[in-house]
């Protein structure tokens, strides 16, 4: 990806993400960023989700991170690698995995009481 300048970078991985639904990991490959980059770029979009991303530490701890989102409407797969438990458990204490992980977690049980 040569010849474009930084804002016509920042659309196209603004286009590439929520266009054509690509994941981290095909964005990394087609502009050559890390996922730290694309988060930051994707994150002027939706600041209060850059403000609990900022406040959390655990994402230091982070190894890895994608999110899949399937062609099936309201259908995801968050994938993350941590360094060690207790970097795993760190997260889950932050600011947005206090409000978050159990909303999952209900999710998840209120959708096994379905199948």
């Amino acid at each position: 990806m040569q010849g474009l300048n930084r804002k016509e970078t920042e659309d196209y991985i603004i286009d590439l993400f929520y266009n054509q639904n690509k994941t981290f990991r095909e964005i990394q490959k087609i502009v050559r960023m890390s996922p730290l980059d694309i988060r930051a770029i994707l994150d002027k979009l939706e600041p209060e989700r850059a403000s609990l991303s900022e406040s959390s530490e655990a994402y230091k701890e982070c190894n890895y991170y994608d999110l899949y989102k399937s062609e099936r409407p309201r259908s995801y797969l968050v994938m993350g690698q941590y360094k060690n438990r207790n970097a795993l458990r760190q997260h889950q204490k932050s600011e947005h995995g206090k409000y978050y992980f159990p909303k999952i977690r209900e999710l998840l049980e209120y959708r096994s009481k379905l199948i």
